[in-house]
């Protein structure tokens, strides 16, 4: 039964890894050219001026570099973990390293100030961070359990036991 949910837990984040993906080309910025993309934005920011000088208006002192680091680093480790989950479903490390992604993406897009201006599709990300941050401790704890479960009715017998029986 617990191996069932471990999977069912690994495949459940392997699929909030690969939205999170995906929403990466959605619109998540509102400027006078419309709806831009982080995904656009970061890869042809000289073709998206306008939301450059909304953030720049929003944003103190903003700098393209403030969001670069965090949203490619949070991209490049959920394509791996992804393909981790599925091809090791119920390990413990990589749901823990899952709910590790989680948290950084809720202090990536909680404390940037140029994230924030995001508006609602900031609100689907912090849910989709909180959601894997949760699954990831508890996925990782199921396993940890289950885990040692198995440890103790494989383990040999205590010498006293032993003892006692002869």
């Amino acid at each position: 039964m617990s191996k069932n949910v471990s999977r069912a837990i690994s495949i459940g984040l392997a699929v909030l890894m690969i939205a999170f993906i995906g929403l990466q080309g959605l619109p998540y910025f509102y400027s006078e050219e419309g709806g831009v993309s982080i995904a656009g934005y970061l890869a042809f920011p000289t073709d998206h001026t306008a939301t450059t000088a909304y953030l720049e208006s929003q944003v103190e002192g903003y700098n393209i570099n403030s969001i670069v680091g965090g949203c490619i680093l949070l991209q490049i480790v959920a394509i791996a973990l992804a393909i981790l989950l599925l091809k090791f479903s119920g390990n413990a490390v990589v749901m823990g390293a899952s709910g590790l992604w989680g948290l950084v993406g809720l202090v990536t897009y909680g404390f940037n100030a140029a994230l924030g201006a995001g508006g609602g599709a900031r609100t689907i990300y912090m849910v989709l961070f909180v959601v894997a941050l949760a699954a990831g401790v508890c996925g990782a704890a199921l396993s940890a359990v289950k885990l040692r479960a198995g440890q103790q009715q494989n383990a040999p017998e205590s010498s006293e036991n032993l003892a006692r029986q002869a």
